[in-house]
């Protein structure tokens, strides 16, 4: 029960009280206490003087106070219910006090309470002032004051369980003390010149610890199924501030507890790795990415877990509305706290640190072949990987690998089981990235400028620290009969709740002498509180030889040294427990806190040899209650030992502070158990001198700080619920929490003193209606005089029981209070309650006279209006009267005088719609939005250019989003059309979309301007191509340029004629001008008509030129002709050698004219030959290539039917599903065709239509049984002579899916698993019978012919069964199993359903690389030797003959059946050659990885699938 909501007294003298239980998530109505109704009743009814005690809360608590110690009574439910009404105030007030702790319950949701205004507010403030709220900001306020005043180390203690808060709360504090800090660095600014010379000017000193937040959150935090930011480990932040400007922050140095290394190598489903391996891998940089070898998160084996779960979980929060990951901000904000620290050099090293893990947990070791079992000797099935680490972490490759395959035992080499290989592996990866860890932290120190952070450093500083450490942890169920607990905890929630434990003893102790002083202050006189003290258990956790951690140091000693323990783990872990329950044998049995007498009183432990948790748990009692530990791997994780191999080899590495970190020495010295060092961790953290430690510690941080101040963070839900977040409170989850945060402990010292505390007025205000004469009360001058009067009335009645006081008075007076012991305070209170009630009945009749009296009072008031409410009721009956003067009925006229109001409103509100809302549609409608739409969509589509298409769109769409918006703003004002506010908002819409429509009727008609533009360009371009560059070339063909030149040289080359006088020199002149000016003017033409190029007159006359200058050219010709018959003339030897030059070219051209003509038959030839080869190569490609679709297609069908084939025994074998053979149980090993027939097999042959066989391992080997392989073929792997294929209609299923865990019935089928022989039957009877003993036995009718039963039913004249003779049999029940036949379908939905939940693709007929990638992985050689009975005869009919053997294409029967029946192979017996078809050669490998984990199909490699090439691994698909 949460808090008392409301209660009455009956008659009966029994109260009845209507509880309020708060809320529950959905997970928690599911738990046994809450999901009955009968556990959370609507109304309890309890006796008076019963049992179970029920308190009403005081009047004064109703309302909630900031600070709760001054409740009036301070217990459980009024802590609850104060908690409650402040989170769901409005705003609310999730800060609340409990003294000078504060209480912070998470908002779940950001809040505006974090400002800069808020940090103004309560910067230079008192703590707690009245006049403000409770808040973090006040607590950091009262650290840096008393830090200001006292020049002493302050501290803030942050604490909760994950998910509450705790690393907000941080930032919050660190946030205002840079705050301040700035404001102190900007006040003593003008001091400047004797400011200490390390304080930087004009920057934020403890920005750089924001940063440092920020990269710490990134390796140190993950996602867990509470929080999706949980902290992983500890930190303990110290701020220094100057000596020479007081309040300036100088520097600070973080410390960090308990690193959970666990999480690196393994996760909880639906949890994460740390956030830094998804950003590096999500974010970083593609180049770095591609050089650390990384791909994506789905291919590490450390980030999605050891079952696989968290391959797609990682991407969203744990809450049931799966909110998306908060990585994109988060890599933001490292990439700028990298930055802005100058940790880039270091990151580098990070990133190669954080790939080298991720390959390390990608390794896979695998045993030898002959040997599967996990503690045989193992080898690397992937290499490349190993040589990726060993780049990354700048190793030897050779060593690396041989120090990850075997340790050296004293001078030997041994090698690792592959069990102990990978064990070996995480235990690296661990080691590599808590060094990693603490290496960035070193380098977030340096950059803090804080130096090396150790105590004897700190004493002469001034320093704030921050304590943000993990809070009170317990996964476990509710006890049992025997009251021991199932528990999920182990090492790690035994540290942390050491440390919750040890910091509660602290709390203690902090908190007891303030209450003394609160007393001291007002006065009163207490002794001593009595209170639960924890020192006892802190001492028996880790104080002396005895307690529970240095007992797990020496089990661990003992575990590690001794073979037998190193062989078994878990004899180690019991070790432990054996050692606890030896030195603390008092504790048997105690498994509840009855006494705090000795330290065995807070152990517990039981013997039971029925119950294996009583040789590996223990529970200790914790001050937040009984937790049961684990002890399983917690010897591991003690010790937490890398192997001196890889010690000595990282000592080797390139990298030099990764070396330096692995240092011989220094590894030495960190070689003690994590146990050890976290208890010397906790020790320095708090250990003052009267504890009196084993350690002998001098004193911790925290004991140096002068007033420590405790924050408690609480989680208000179990999970995230979509519309439960923002102010959902489960009350069982806060109490729970507030328990573990000690708060229950702060009440229980408030009880034992004075619980209840008033002001002297509020008690005068809520009790002095206890004296009956006030003038009595008022004669009493002094505030003392008048509460001690009426505490007396209640304090000195002999009818009032106060119980047990503990020698204290009922009550006392202080300065300014009156502090009450809880039955003092009951007792007033049911005073005044009887008082008040006595009062109650005579105000009662006072009241109804008054209530008379006030009717009247309102009656006159509301004349005035009934008054204006009957002149219009008289209107009302003038219209109605005139109606039915009309002739109309008086329904009717009600009817119209309805009508006529409506139709006036009507005609109202049309007025002013046209009035207001007309002008604005009007010009929306102006706009004609759907033609300018229209209008860019056709514009878009003519557009050649992809780009302005999407450009227009794109318009568009922006158009119609406003146009949209605009008509919605319409809407909304027609809707509310005297709305003012709508139609501005509607004008100014308007507007926008008319400039909108402009704009784009503008841009519009620029893009048709660009595209006419376009068009003519094109166009003038394509009528240039056509029309002008065909005619310039025919000018150029013409000539004339040629013959210019040539009447340029005719005087030179003939100078003897023409200076004879034979040539006329002028007339060459005259005809060289002629041809130059027509040329130059032919010329011109065609400049004009590439100007305007369509222009048809130019193109003519251009056409007309070219014609004019050929004729000059003939002409010129004839001339040139003539003066050459001159030049020929005037030399005789001349003429003679012009005509033989003439001859002879004659002849020449006479033979080019016949060669031209012949070759150019020819090229004829050629190109029709050519054209008819061409034809017949495209019509060959195009059958050739609808043959590869073909076969294609049946490849990814025989891909998909293989793919299946691989899951099929993987499948059936998780699904538990075990057949009955030959009287024997046996495992699937393969199911599948265990024939190929190569010689009925075509390209069309369909691999599916095979029959099917299933493979078994049976657990008694016979000579006629095989070992999973046939002629050659192997099909899976199992014991020599144990492997057997069977016919499924041969087969029984045992223990069916479907009736798994029914008790047998009448009418099962069941086999009898004990007989020597084969002994089947159905069910005839079930039950006890006389002679069972108790136990339940069966009547089975046999199956079997032969007369092996030995009754008919009856024993002793009883019958229990009818059935013939020799048939009848009894067996035990637990001796039969349940069996069916062989079932087809049930198996195909087992493999479907385990192909839907691994993603496996059998259907769909798409992702061809897919089926590739299956293809690799199934076709891989196998390089295993032959077992001894490769080449046995089939057996039984059972292995087909070599006639059943298909043949491959392009082979012979002989080549076939002798490659077949040969046992000599021509490289290993897993792979052989089986024909070819033209060049394409043909494999047949071991058939091995269909049947799942329990064996494996290497190779299988069929007609039409392709051939595997075990040098390249890739796979060739061929047509054939």
């Amino acid at each position: 029960m949460s808090a008392l909501h409301q209660g009455q007294w009956a008659e009966s003298g029994e109260v009845v009280v209507e509880p309020f239980w708060g809320e529950l998530c959905d997970t928690c109505c599911e738990l046994p206490e809450y999901a009955h109704p009968q556990a959370r009743p609507k109304l309890v009814t309890v006796p008076r003087g019963g049992s179970v005690t029920v308190v009403a809360m005081s009047a004064t608590n109703v309302a909630g106070r900031a600070n709760m110690m001054e409740l009036a009574d301070l217990n459980v439910g009024e802590l609850m219910h104060n908690l409650r009404i402040r989170y769901k105030a409005s705003p609310m007030e999730y800060y609340t006090y409990v003294g000078d702790i504060l209480i912070v319950v998470n908002p779940m949701r950001p809040t505006p309470l974090a400002d800069v205004e808020h940090m103004h507010a309560y910067a230079g403030t008192a703590f707690k002032d009245p006049a403000l709220r409770p808040h973090i900001f006040a607590i950091a306020e009262r650290a840096y004051t008393q830090l200001l005043e006292t020049s002493a180390p302050q501290a803030v203690i942050i604490s909760g369980e994950s998910g509450a808060g705790k690393t907000y709360s941080t930032r919050h504090v660190l946030d205002f003390l840079a705050f301040r800090s700035r404001k102190a660095a900007a006040a003593g600014a003008a001091d400047a010149t004797d400011a200490d010379p390390a304080i930087p000017r004009g920057s934020d000193s403890l920005s750089n610890l924001g940063a440092a937040s920020e990269i710490l959150e990134a390796l140190g935090n993950s996602k867990t199924l509470r929080n999706h930011n949980s902290s992983r480990f500890g930190k303990f932040v110290k701020i220094y501030f100057s000596h020479t400007t007081p309040g300036v922050i100088q520097g600070a140095f973080i410390q960090t507890y308990l690193l959970e290394k666990s999480r690196i190598v393994d996760q909880d489903d639906g949890e994460r790795n740390y956030h830094i391996f998804y950003l590096m891998l999500e974010y970083l940089d593609s180049e770095i990415r591609s050089e650390l070898g990384l791909g994506p998160v789905e291919s590490y084996a450390y980030l999605i877990g050891s079952t696989g779960a968290n391959a797609s979980s990682w991407r969203v929060q744990p809450d049931a509305a799966a909110t998306p990951m908060e990585d994109a901000e988060r890599w933001d904000d490292l990439l700028a706290a990298i930055g802005a620290l100058g940790l880039d050099d270091v990151f580098a090293d990070v990133w190669r640190v954080c790939a080298a893990i991720l390959h390390l947990g990608n390794i896979e070791f695998e045993a030898p072949d002959h040997d599967t079992s996990s503690s045989t000797l193992c080898t690397i099935t992937n290499p490349e990987l190993v040589s990726h680490v060993a780049r990354l972490l700048c190793v030897d490759e050779e060593a690396l690998t041989k120090t990850l395959l075997t340790c050296k035992v004293v001078s030997e080499s041994r090698s690792y089981s592959v069990d102990k290989a990978k064990a070996n592996v995480d235990a690296l990866a661990k080691s590599l990235y808590a060094k990693m860890f603490d290496k960035v932290v070193s380098a977030i120190n340096d950059a803090l400028g804080g130096g090396s952070g150790g105590l004897d450093s700190s004493r002469s500083r001034a320093w704030i620290g921050v304590l943000d450490i993990f809070g009170f942890e317990s996964f476990q169920d509710h006890p049992d009969v025997k009251g021991v607990a199932t528990t999920a905890n182990t090492f790690e929630q035994l540290c942390i709740n050491l440390t919750n434990e040890r910091l509660q003893r602290y709390f203690y102790d902090e908190l007891i002498p303030k209450q003394l002083e609160h007393y001291a202050a007002e006065g009163i006189d207490v002794d001593a509180i009595q209170y639960d003290d924890n020192a006892m258990a802190v001492d028996v956790l880790m104080e002396g030889k005895f307690s529970v951690l240095s007992l797990l140091d020496d089990a661990t000693r003992t575990a590690t040294s001794l073979p037998k323990y190193r062989a078994d783990p878990s004899l180690g872990d019991n070790l432990w427990v054996q050692l606890v329950s030896e030195a603390h044998a008092p504790s048997k049995d105690n498994l509840k806190l009855t006494k705090r007498a000795t330290e065995h009183d807070f152990l517990g432990w039981f013997a039971d040899q029925l119950d294996d948790r009583a040789s590996s748990s223990f529970c200790v009692h914790h001050f937040a209650g009984t937790v049961w530990y684990s002890a399983r791997g917690c010897i591991d994780k003690n010790s937490d030992k890398v192997a001196t191999d890889c010690i000595e080899l990282m000592a080797t590495s390139g990298t030099e502070w990764l070396a330096a970190c692995y240092d011989t020495g220094r590894a030495s010295a960190e070689r003690a158990s994590v146990a050890r060092g976290f208890a010397r961790q906790l020790r320095e953290l708090v250990c003052p001198p009267a504890w009196k430690s084993a350690a002998n510690v001098s004193g911790g941080e925290l004991d140096a700080a002068a007033n420590p101040l405790f924050v408690r963070c609480v989680k208000p839900i179990c999970r995230r619920q979509p519309g439960k977040t923002h102010g959902w409170l489960e009350d069982h989850k806060v109490l729970d929490q507030l328990q573990s945060a000690g708060m229950y402990a702060v009440i229980q010292m408030r009880q034992a003193g004075y619980p209840t505390e008033l002001d002297k007025a509020e008690f005068l205000d809520v009790y002095w209606e206890l004296e009956e004469d006030v003038k009595v009360l008022m004669d009493l001058r002094s505030e003392d005089d008048q509460i001690h009067h009426l505490a007396r009335l209640i304090a000195s009645d002999p009818g009032v029981v106060l119980g047990d006081l503990r020698g204290m008075p009922p009550y006392q007076v202080g300065k300014t209070k009156v502090f009450m012991k809880g039955s003092m305070a009951s007792a007033m209170a049911s005073a005044l309650r009887a008082v008040q009630d006595s009062k109650l009945t005579r105000m009662e009749a006072a009241a109804k006279h008054l209530k008379s009296l006030i009717r009247m009072s309102l009656v006159s008031s509301r004349l005035p209006e009934l008054r204006e409410t009957a002149a219009a009721r008289f209107e009302y009956l003038r219209r109605k009267r005139a109606f039915i003067a009309q002739g109309l009925t008086p329904e009717q006229a009600d009817e119209a005088i309805r009508r006529e109001d409506e139709e006036a409103a009507a005609r109202e509100e049309e007025r002013y719609v046209r009035k207001h809302y007309a002008p604005l549609q009007n010009k929306v409608d102006e706009a004609q939005v759907p033609q300018l739409l229209d209008a860019l969509h056709a514009s878009a589509n003519e557009e050649a250019s992809p780009y302005y298409a999407a450009e227009i769109r794109e318009r568009a769409a922006k158009l119609a989003r406003v146009a949209n918006a605009v008509q919605a703003t319409l809407d909304a004002f027609r809707e509310d059309v005297h709305n003012e506010g709508a139609k501005a908002s509607a004008a100014a819409a308007v507007h926008k979309l008319r400039k909108r429509v402009k704009k784009e009727e503008v841009a519009l008609r620029a893009d048709a301007d660009r595209r006419e533009a376009e068009a003519r360009a094109a166009a003038e371009a394509a009528h240039r191509a056509e029309r002008f560059e065909p005619v310039v070339a025919e000018l150029a063909d013409v000539g004339v340029e040629a013959a210019i030149q040539l009447l340029s040289e005719f005087e030179t080359a003939f100078a003897p004629v023409v200076e004879a006088g034979k040539i006329d020199v002028n007339a060459l002149h005259d005809r060289r001008a002629r041809l130059v000016r027509n040329l130059a003017r032919a010329k011109a033409v065609f400049e004009a008509w590439s100007a305007d190029i369509f222009s048809r007159k130019l193109e003519k006359k251009a056409a007309a030129w070219v014609k004019r200058l050929r004729v000059l050219l003939r002409r010129e010709d004839d001339a040139m002709e003539a003066d050459l018959v001159v030049v020929a003339k005037y030399s005789k030897v001349s003429q003679v050698r012009v005509k033989l030059d003439a001859a002879r070219e004659a002849k020449l051209a006479k033979l080019a004219a016949r060669r031209e003509e012949l070759l150019a038959a020819e090229e004829a030839k050629a190109r029709a030959a050519a054209a008819r080869a061409s034809a017949a190569v495209r019509a060959e490609a195009r059958r050739k290539r609808e043959t590869e679709r073909a076969a294609r297609k049946l490849t990814r069908q025989r891909t998909r039917f293989l793919r299946k084939l691989r899951a099929s025994a993987t499948a059936l074998n998780e699904a538990g599903l075990r057949v009955l053979y030959q009287n024997m149980p046996c495992e699937i090993r393969y199911r599948g065709p265990i024939t190929f027939n190569f010689a009925k097999r075509d390209p069309s042959y369909d691999v599916r239509n095979d029959e099917m066989y299933i493979g078994l391992e049976t657990p008694v080997g016979k000579h006629s049984y095989n070992s999973g392989a046939i002629s050659g073929v192997k099909y899976f792997k199992c014991y020599p002579q144990h492997g057997v294929f069977v016919e499924p209609s041969k087969l029984y299923s045992i223990d069916p899916l479907a009736e798994r865990g029914k008790p047998l019935e009448v009418g099962d089928k069941v086999w009898h698993a004990d007989s020597r022989f084969l002994r089947t039957g159905y069910v005839l009877f079930v039950g006890m019978t006389h002679f069972s003993d108790g136990a339940t036995l069966v009547g089975v009718r046999l199956d079997q012919d032969e007369a092996l039963g030995n009754t008919d039913g009856t024993v002793d004249g009883l019958r229990y069964f009818d059935v013939e003779f020799a048939r009848g049999m009894f067996f035990r029940a637990d001796e039969c199993y349940r069996i069916a036949p062989w079932d087809d379908s049930e198996a195909e939905t087992i493999i479907a359903d385990y192909c839907a939940l691994h993603d496996i693709d059998i259907e769909s007929e798409s992702g061809y690389m897919s089926d590739t990638e299956v293809e690799e992985k199934l076709f891989e050689a196998e390089q295993e030797p032959a077992y001894a009975d490769v080449d046995d005869e089939p057996q039984s009919g059972i292995v087909p003959s070599p006639s059943d053997i298909y043949q491959l294409p392009g082979s012979s029967s002989a080549a076939v059946m002798s490659a077949m029946g040969s046992t000599t192979f021509p490289q290993s017996p897993s792979e052989f050659a089986l024909g070819s078809v033209g060049s394409e050669t043909f494999s047949v490998g071991a058939l091995g990885g269909i049947g799942g984990l329990n064996g494996s199909i290497d190779d299988l490699v069929l007609e039409g699938l392709g051939s595997f090439n075990s040098s390249t691994d890739d796979i060739k698909l061929n047509a054939a």
